[in-house]
């Protein structure tokens, strides 16, 4: 669940190649997070308005979806 610039291309971690093949089976997305999607999407939208973070030149914010999926899992 990083991310890194390896020779200034992006590498991504577990979260971009894991998210959406659970999410395309709920019976492991249901195993893995303890929840249907249905239920994290409700929790997503709750959170989004306390915990959205803005773009700066610096860096980019870390997703509320990965940022939930770290925290329950």
């Amino acid at each position: 669940l990083f991310r890194s610039c390896v020779g200034c291309v992006w590498v991504f971690g577990e979260f971009y190649y894991l998210y959406n093949q659970l999410r395309n089976n709920d019976v492991l997305f249901r195993s893995y997070t303890r929840m249907t999607v249905e239920t994290f999407d409700y929790l997503v939208e709750m959170i989004r308005p306390e915990f959205d973070l803005k773009y700066t030149n610096f860096q980019d914010p870390i997703p509320i979806e990965e940022r939930l999926v770290v925290t329950i899992r």
